[in-house]
């Protein structure tokens, strides 16, 4: 491998597919050391996610040997880090529907994702949980619009910014277009990674998470289209704001 690979993630953006399989079998093909955040004071508590790889990830590795990193939240302040260090790398950033991941954000928040483990702790999911289990499946969704999934939609989604040296790629076409993937990451790389499979097996969704148009009601819609249409189009998703669900 010639470059230093960045996984460029997003929370509830199948970063934990990547992060947990595909970075993995990417770094036993190349010989890569592969890294991720680590925590090595625990318990360090956070407000927003992309605190974690800020303040967590080893940023100086990608000066002192090969290796792919695995970003949990790509934040632009995270994304500096990553260039102050390595404006050569190659980098992969995997978008998900910014509908898609409203709904993926609410169902996991009211009942999946930890609050604290033996390493972090997120007090503002502990907060915002206690609301979501009080409040009805609509009313639910446009708290989170203005809460966890709305930050990270400003934060991480909107202030993303296109780089040549970054491979802007689809959540929702990673298994079907994988060879495309492979071959792209295997140019840029100078390695051979046709053998990177795809394996549903690995992936992780919630169980009660429908798509996004079977749970947008007209409040959401209308919710959605004011704060994060811009996104959407932005990222590929639609043309304008005539959508419906």
């Amino acid at each position: 491998m010639k470059k230093n690979l960045v996984f460029y993630g997003h929370h509830k953006c199948g970063s934990r597919y990547f992060r947990a399989y595909l970075l993995r079998e990417i770094s036993k093909l190349t010989g890569a050391a592969f890294f991720e955040y680590e925590i090595d004071d625990p318990i360090y508590t956070f407000e927003q996610p992309d605190f974690l790889d800020l303040d967590n990830v080893k940023f100086e590795r990608l000066r002192s040997e090969r290796c792919i990193v695995g970003l949990t939240n790509a934040s632009q302040p995270v994304v500096n880090r990553i260039f102050e260090n390595d404006p050569q790398h190659v980098g992969l950033h995997v978008r998900r529907d910014p509908r898609q991941f409203l709904v993926s954000s609410y169902w996991h928040h009211l009942a999946g994702h930890p609050v604290k483990t033996d390493l972090w702790h997120w007090p503002k999911l502990g907060e915002d949980r206690r609301v979501l289990e009080s409040l009805n499946q609509e009313d639910g969704i446009l708290y989170e619009i203005d809460h966890i999934a709305g930050d990270i939609l400003v934060r991480q989604f909107r202030s993303w910014v296109r780089r040549p040296n970054i491979i802007e790629f689809k959540l929702e076409d990673v298994d079907v277009s994988m060879p495309l993937l492979t071959d792209r990451l295997g140019s840029e790389l100078g390695a051979d990674l046709s053998s990177l499979k795809p394996d549903m097996s690995r992936r992780k969704s919630n169980p009660d998470a429908l798509n996004w148009r079977e749970m947008f009601t007209p409040r959401i819609t209308d919710a959605f289209k004011s704060r994060f249409n811009d996104i959407l189009v932005d990222w590929g998703y639609e043309n304008d704001d005539s959508w419906t669900a």
